[in-house]
């Protein structure tokens, strides 16, 4: 088999629902071991219900949760491919104790916790990169880990909105939509894969790892580069306007 890209990069995987799976899904993909991290009294949401009461049409293959409902559901499957699994306590001093144990054998840690999860854990930048000089810290986070919504959580659909996405995609006349397709994930993870590239080559030069706060917000608001664009130069506010284009044609 032809050598990958990332071929002997180990990723500690301590993300969960949609933007931080994604990343390690596609650095699984391009060679990487990925080691998810989860908690047995907080599994990944993706999972779905441990005990579901009824049969989940859709969500599982067939709409038979089967006997380990967890191992089944759709959006676990997708994003879990190419990753080892196992379970920790963080909340413990023997779950501290291993993690630690654990960062000083991986390139890389990801996470996408809420902002300050992390350091209340004791188990922040500055405690694994002393563990571990080398390691590179790539914190996903809603706002970024500081400032006054440092703390605040979202989702895609809601970054549509905090991010501006949704104030251009609606019909004219009518309200802001959104887009169905919750962009700021995809996007975001992404982002943050070439953001984890950019820091293993940096490592390459200097020995030293980095911590990198990506904030899904700020990633989201740079897809809109266009309108922005037009506002510091003309002063003009992008509004909805459905499928129509500003310049193409045909359109509308």
């Amino acid at each position: 088999m032809a050598k990958q890209v990332l071929d002997g990069i180990r990723i500690l995987d301590l993300t969960q629902v949609a933007v931080g799976p994604y990343v390690t899904l596609l650095l699984g993909y391009m060679g990487a071991e990925v080691v998810k991290v989860e908690s047995c009294s907080r599994m990944d949401s993706s999972r779905g219900q441990a005990r579901p009461t009824a049969q989940g049409f859709g969500l599982y293959p067939g709409g038979d949760h089967g006997e380990r409902p967890w191992n089944r559901a759709g959006h676990h499957i997708h994003r879990g491919a190419n990753k080892l699994s196992l379970t920790l306590d963080l909340a413990t001093p023997r779950g501290k104790e291993l993690l630690l144990l654990l960062a000083t054998k991986c390139d890389a840690l990801l996470e996408n916790y809420r902002a300050s999860v992390m350091d209340r854990l004791g188990l922040g930048y500055d405690v694994l990169s002393k563990v571990n000089p080398e390691l590179i810290y790539l914190k996903i986070s809603s706002q970024g880990a500081t400032g006054p919504e440092k703390d605040y959580g979202s989702l895609g659909s809601t970054l549509e909105q905090t991010g501006g996405i949704a104030a251009v995609t609606g019909y004219e006349g009518g309200v802001p939509l959104m887009t169905n397709e919750t962009y700021p994930d995809p996007v975001v993870g992404i982002f943050s894969v070439g953001a984890l590239v950019a820091a293993l080559r940096s490592r390459r030069k200097t020995g030293k790892g980095t911590f990198i706060d990506l904030s899904q917000r700020e990633v989201t608001a740079n897809m809109l580069g266009e309108q922005v664009l037009d506002y510091s130069m003309n002063g003009r506010v992008a509004g909805l306007m459905g499928n129509r284009d500003p310049i193409m044609v045909p359109q509308g």
